[in-house]
């Protein structure tokens, strides 16, 4: 009997070092899940930043180039 209360408050220590390690593992997933997914937003973002920095930059050159030719 003594073996058997042993052998259950082992289990019983297992599983809540279980439950612990499954909670740890959902935090790290929830904290990969939401790195991942701002990283993807945040090169999204400078990528149309880029773009459109680049379209007005392009835009302003050309008519700078323009007026330079006309004077």
């Amino acid at each position: 009997s003594s073996q058997l209360t042993a052998h259950s408050s082992q289990l019983t220590a297992h599983s809540s070092q279980l439950t612990a390690h499954s909670s740890q593992l959902t935090a790290h997933a929830d904290y990969v899940i939401g790195r991942v997914f701002c990283q993807a937003l945040k090169q999204a973002f400078s990528h149309f930043c880029e773009k459109a920095f680049y379209v007005k930059f392009s835009e302003l050159f050309l008519e700078r180039n323009r007026e330079v030719q006309y004077a």
